[in-house]
């Protein structure tokens, strides 16, 4: 993967956004490598937190990559035939632990026991 890493420890999963000269601000690539990161973390049975953090100093993640956006004219994605703009997102993965995935628009935050937010 060329925009994220993914280390396990354990039960815990570490995303690590490693775009740092641009703020680790999502890109298409690095969107299309987030799902696949998070779609491995859900199908791991043995993994129970996921942990998503952002290399660099001077920020986690500045959302997404609007310079990249106006350049390649890629503002909405389709990720394994879901359209995924600015509207929330959730989706349930597996019983039981049931980690889910959820995109919430900018300014908001969606967080609670089991689920990944980006």
């Amino acid at each position: 993967m060329d925009f994220i890493r993914v280390e396990t420890s354990g039960p815990v999963t570490t995303v690590t956004l490693d775009r740092p000269q641009a703020m680790n601000a999502i890109n298409a690539p690095m969107h299309v490598e987030l799902q696949a990161a998070f779609d491995a973390f859900a199908a791991a049975d043995d993994q129970r937190i996921c942990v998503v953090t952002g290399a660099g100093e001077r920020a986690f993640c500045a959302g997404s990559d609007l310079k990249a956006a106006v350049a390649t004219g890629v503002a909405v994605l389709s990720v394994q035939g879901q359209l995924v703009s600015g509207r929330a997102k959730e989706t349930q993965t597996r019983p039981g632990l049931s980690p889910q995935l959820t995109a919430a628009p900018p300014g908001r935050r969606s967080v609670s026991p089991g689920r990944v937010v980006c």
